[in-house]
């Protein structure tokens, strides 16, 4: 693990920033939210703040293919009995499946490839960030390709969200020794 894994004062700034953008962009409201939402968003963020950490610190000699796969087949058994209860009650077409079969492959199994490529390669910390960036990207790209509309959240969370991913990953000065008198 190297010296990047440290949480710096303007690392903690630079993830509250982005936090903050993040908020923003997806208009994050829990004033009346439904409860079980919320606590599931939360949970969602504990495991990207932690997972890499973990890998980082436990994992690291475990094949990332297999710790992939526990992890995944882990959350398919916990998220099984919520998908039994709100089941369609008309067939899903083929198209659908093939959805769900890409995302599941190429988004998901193939997006954490690349994440604990990045954990080896940038340390836990600076990989975190990405789990900023990646729902503003997504949202820009729904504004870019889908036409959904341009909101004062995205115009003002994709800001923060790039701003606080340079606080939290920029390296920090170097003290260059001067000379004694």
């Amino acid at each position: 693990m190297g010296l990047d894994s440290r949480l710096s004062g303007m690392r903690l700034v630079g993830l509250g920033v982005g936090f903050a953008g993040v908020a923003a962009l997806v208009g994050l409201d829990v004033s009346g939210g439904d409860f079980l939402s919320v606590a599931a968003i939360s949970i969602t963020v504990l495991g990207y703040s932690l997972g890499p950490i973990i890998v980082d610190r436990k994992l690291s000699s475990a094949p990332s293919v297999a710790v992939i796969a526990a992890s995944l087949t882990i959350n398919a058994l916990i998220y099984a009995p919520f998908a039994w209860l709100t089941w369609p009650t008309e067939a899903v077409p083929a198209n659908a499946w093939w959805s769900i079969v890409a995302l599941g492959a190429v988004c998901t199994a193939g997006a954490f490839i690349i994440f604990f490529a990045l954990i080896a390669e940038v340390g836990p910390a600076r990989t975190t960030v990405i789990t900023y960036v990646n729902p503003g990207v997504a949202v820009i790209l729904g504004v870019l390709i889908l036409g959904e509309p341009l909101t004062p959240g995205i115009v003002i969370g994709f800001p923060l969200v790039l701003a606080g991913s340079f606080l939290a990953t920029r390296r920090a000065p170097t003290m260059e020794s001067e000379p004694h008198a």
